[in-house]
Parts: structure tokens; C-alpha cells; sequence
């Protein structure tokens, strides 16, 4: 849910219906749609997906996450605006830092699923991640594996035992003249107590 702080510099009844007016227009002009329903996708298909790191495996303190952008249409490219959890469990993690990159599939440059640290290290992500906000998706879905691929890296980070992290994302973008916002249901998690249904043990 998206919360607006609003400041009424007046009362007046021509104010009050200008305020209307521009919040109807703001408010109104943002579609929220699931995956494969709208210009920008990830899996490009409805369904729901989690991954969760377990830190006591190797000890790591940060993880990044990858995640699949792509466009409907070659034609019709998406610009992001901002990345966000739908919502969260737990208090044991924090964001630390979010990138988007494209590339060629090859060998030893491949899409990630998750990996230890952020900044992820070099050899499994050997570009250098561009900002968010004003980045250009382009990238057709596609099922071909050596197709060029735009991948969003989230960098979570644990900050005490309990775990848990963002259930799902929220990617905001326009395309054609319009404004999106992209309901990924896709978990990306960091095994503790706030998780049990995902985790063995804490």
C-alpha cells in the first residue's frame, strides 16, 4: 500500500477540489498488475517463488539476489522508477543495495539465483551493477537461455538471528506513456526463526 503524506497550504472549496483533482490524477494513473500482465515481467508468468540463504552454511553476512526483468514487447521498452518489498517478515536483515544489469549468457557470465555478499563478488557477477532509477529494460522474454538477459540484484544483509526478509517485490516503472508497478511474488529470505516454513532450524 502506498502511503502520501498530503500538506493543505489552504481550505478553500477551490483548493480542496484541485487537491482532488491532482490526487485523482496521480493516484489514477498507476497499474498494478501480476506477472505476464503488463509490459514489464520477470518469470512472465503467474506464480510464486521463494529463496532463502542459510547463514550458517558459509558464514556469510550478505547475500545478493537475482532476479529476471524482461518486456512483453520489443517494441514497447519499460523504464524503472524504484524497487520495494510488497511487504516483510522478520527484523534480523536490512537493504543494502539494489542494481540492474544486462549481458550475453555465457559459460562464466550467467544469470544468478543468489550468492554470497553484496557487492556480489566478481566472478559470479562480473559487471558493475547501474543505479535503478532511469534504468531501460529492453529485453524480450524469451526462453532461450543464450538470449540477452536483464537481471535486478538485491543486496540483503543480516543484522540479528532472527532472519527474514522481503516477501515478494514491487518494481515501479512506466512504459508507453504510462505508469506500472510489477507484483513480483518472489521471496528473498534469510533463514532464521521468523521463517521456520522455509528453513530448517534457526
Amino acid at each position: 500500500m502506498i502511503h502520501r503524506r498530503i500538506v493543505l497550504a489552504g481550505t478553500g472549496a477551490a483548493g480542496v477540489a484541485a487537491l482532488v483533482l491532482a490526487l485523482s490524477v496521480v493516484l489514477g494513473s498507476t497499474t498494478r498488475h501480476g506477472d505476464g500482465q503488463g509490459p514489464l515481467a520477470s518469470l512472465n508468468e503467474s506464480g510464486s517463488e521463494s529463496m532463502a540463504v542459510d547463514p550458517t552454511r558459509t558464514g556469510a553476512t550478505s547475500w545478493t539476489y537475482g532476479i529476471r526483468l524482461c518486456v512483453q514487447s520489443s517494441d514497447v521498452p519499460a523504464v524503472v522508477e524504484g524497487v520495494a518489498p510488497t511487504a516483510t517478515v522478520g527484523d534480523g536483515f536490512r537493504m543494502v543495495g539494489l542494481g540492474l544489469r544486462e549481458f550475453d549468457p555465457s559459460a562464466d557470465h550467467a544469470p544468478i539465483i543468489s550468492v554470497d555478499g553484496y557487492p556480489p563478488p566478481r566472478r559470479d557477477v562480473p559487471d558493475t551493477p547501474a543505479s535503478v532509477p532511469g534504468f531501460v529494460v529492453r529485453t524480450p522474454c524469451a526462453l532461450d537461455p543464450t538470449a540477452r538477459y536483464t537481471e535486478l540484484l538485491v543486496g540483503l544483509e543480516r543484522i540479528g538471528a532472527a532472519g527474514g526478509g522481503w516477501r515478494g517485490l514491487d518494481v515501479t516503472y512506466t512504459a508507453d506513456g504510462r505508469r506500472y508497478v510489477l507484483a513480483i511474488e518472489h521471496d528473498l529470505l534469510i533463514c532464521g526463526p521468523a521463517i521456520p516454513e522455509f528453513c530448517h532450524g534457526p
